[in-house]
């Protein structure tokens, strides 16, 4: 009996050619993994004055804390999605991270006792 591998190597050429076009394409965009906007990744607005003089300064911090107008910043750490964040504290507990130009953002807390 015989498959349809084994005459003149076609399904071979099958198999080779499904995998060429497969691994062979572009990384998928964010929009098509999570197509629902709500589960893309995004930046929130600072809750008043204070908050948004803190996300200047983590600009130009160090790797220590740092403390703006009673609103605290956790020393940063690298989070899972390759970026540095840092816990803040000050009013209600909230997360920033730094974006691809240096500037730090609110970002949701997916991990936090609040969004769970």
């Amino acid at each position: 009996m015989r498959g349809p591998f084994t005459h003149g190597g076609l399904g071979a050429a099958l198999i080779t050619a499904a995998l060429g076009l497969a691994c062979g394409s572009s990384a998928p965009r964010e929009s098509d993994i999570f197509h629902d906007p709500a589960l893309r990744a995004g930046a929130l607005e600072a809750d008043g004055d204070a908050e948004r003089a803190l996300l200047t300064a983590l600009a130009d911090a160090g790797e220590g804390p740092v403390e703006v107008s009673g609103v605290a910043a956790t020393p940063p750490y690298h989070a899972a999605s390759g970026r540095r964040c840092r816990r803040i504290s000050g009013g209600s507990h909230r997360l920033a991270c730094q974006g691809d130009e240096g500037a730090w953002v609110f970002v949701p807390d997916v991990l936090s006792a609040e969004a769970r």
